[in-house]
């Protein structure tokens, strides 16, 4: 399998090199890096009380009033991030040339085997709990003899992030790479790695980044850029 290859290397984090594909005009990820600002919080009385607590525990109910928004926030960026990536896909099936599209409903990233109470990683969950999983879409079309697997992953909250990946092949798919390519994610192998593991089984990978916006002229010059690049591939 593809992850079964990884299992003997080193794996050595290198900075991406950036979008495989022709730029839209400009990369603009909607999971960016930029610090969210949660406006005002909700009014609590957290100031010391008399008896017992004092500033320690004012700080941590308040500290964990941020996390708990911050991990609402990012769920709600990443559900919208997929919403946006299924209005694409509308765009993506009627461009000439493409046939037979399936589009999955939303699934939820590999999740690495642990002990029970064991908290997920980020890359796993947005918030470690397994009630709030990373969930992608995965798109499979036909385009001029070429197979080609779209995966798109909700990756707001990360440090590291990519646009979608794309696999294709003059090979029909067995029906499990957006699987692997999702437990590759969240092991955080790199794409470099990711994309050799596919090329020994006769696919290739690369990454598009996602549009500055999402107006109808720039969706469409997004569709036939990657299809463009699913043909030199």
């Amino acid at each position: 399998s593809l992850t079964a290859s990884h299992r003997h290397k080193t794996r050595t984090k290198r900075p991406l090199r950036g979008d495989n594909y022709p730029d839209t005009g400009g990369h603009q990820e909607l999971c960016s890096n930029t610090p969210i600002e949660h406006g005002k919080q909700e009014e609590v009385d957290l100031s010391p009380q008399k008896q017992g607590g004092g500033w320690r525990e004012t700080a941590k109910a308040s500290a964990s009033i941020c996390r708990e928004e911050q991990d609402t926030i990012f769920q709600q960026e990443c559900e919208q991030v997929l919403q946006n990536f299924i209005g694409m896909i509308d765009v993506l099936r009627s461009q000439p040339g493409v046939t037979e599209m399936v589009v999955s409903g939303k699934l939820n990233v590999w999740r690495k085997e642990r002990g029970i109470g064991k908290k997920l990683s980020l890359r796993e969950s947005y918030d470690r709990t397994s009630e709030n999983r990373r969930r992608y879409i995965t798109v499979t079309f036909e385009y001029r003899g070429r197979y080609v697997c779209l995966v798109e992953i909700a990756q707001a909250g990360l440090s590291s992030r990519h646009g979608t990946f794309v696999v294709s092949s003059v090979k029909v798919f067995a029906g499990t790479e957006a699987k692997e390519l999702t437990e590759m994610f969240v092991k955080n192998v790199n794409v470099e790695d990711m994309a050799k593991s596919f090329m020994e089984l006769g696919f290739s990978l690369k990454t598009k980044s996602h549009p500055i916006n999402y107006s109808n002229e720039i969706i469409v010059n997004w569709c036939k850029l990657l299809l463009l690049g699913v043909g030199n591939t």
